[in-house]
């Protein structure tokens, strides 16, 4: 994915990874996605949701 890292649909490509671990109940790997979304993108809509998700 690093070739599209500065396209604005990662943000939430992240977040729906993340969602996605979490319904799977691997809960380890749907934090990983979710904090990288909150580093990466910290003042993006999809940033505020991953908060809400952990």
């Amino acid at each position: 994915m690093s070739e599209f890292k500065d396209s604005n649909k990662r943000a939430d490509a992240l977040l729906k990874l993340g969602l996605i671990a979490q319904k799977q109940g691997n809960g380890n790997q749907a934090k990983q996605y979710f904090q990288q979304v909150i580093d990466t993108y910290p003042d993006s809509t999809s940033a505020k949701q991953a908060k809400n998700a952990m």
